[in-house]
């Protein structure tokens, strides 16, 4: 008898794609995304088990530990719903890069004395990506900023375009 994997990996599909929404708030910045659901390799014979890959995002560790907690519990609830085995093989890998207050304040006052003002946006939206930064500022307090470069005011001589490079030079000067 076949248990189906397939149309198990499906439900589950469903179930994981969709708890974020019924058990966080939106402030939580909680992403999880099913990537990849791979069963079978031929369309006439039922697969003999099936692999679902997914995406998660969070800006804290709570978060973090929530969301795994609750894919292990959907995993196990299925599994038994459906007499079926399923590994759960969640791994931690780069976590969000979320900036700490102060460090962030001193950066940007930094900043608004080489471009300006009107030139650094201290209140954009909590982005849920990540880089290995992220890893530096889980461990000690920091800041990690984008600077655009325009290239055309480059070109024009414009000396007030912010750099990372100019701001840790001036800094050492002072």
């Amino acid at each position: 008898r076949s248990r189906a994997p397939f149309v198990v990996g499906v439900q589950l599909h469903s179930a994981l794609q969709t708890f974020v929404s019924r058990i966080c708030s939106p402030i939580d910045n909680v992403v999880v995304s099913i990537t990849k659901l791979h069963a079978g390799s031929a369309q006439n014979v039922i697969a003999h088990d099936a692999k679902l890959t997914e995406f998660i995002r969070t800006t804290s560790p709570e978060m973090r530990d929530m969301v795994e907690r609750r894919v292990t519990e959907i995993c196990a609830g299925h599994a038994a719903s459906f007499g079926v085995e399923i590994e759960v093989d969640y791994q931690r890998n780069y976590p969000c890069t979320v900036n700490h207050e102060k460090e962030t304040e001193i950066l940007a006052r930094s900043a608004r004395e080489i471009v300006g003002a009107a030139s650094v946006n201290t209140t954009a939206p909590v982005r849920i990506g990540s880089e290995d930064f992220s890893f530096m500022l889980e461990a000690c307090p920091g800041a990690y900023i984008c600077s655009l470069y325009n290239t055309d005011a480059a070109d024009e001589g414009d000396s007030r375009q912010f750099s990372g490079r100019r701001n840790i030079q001036k800094k050492k000067d002072n």
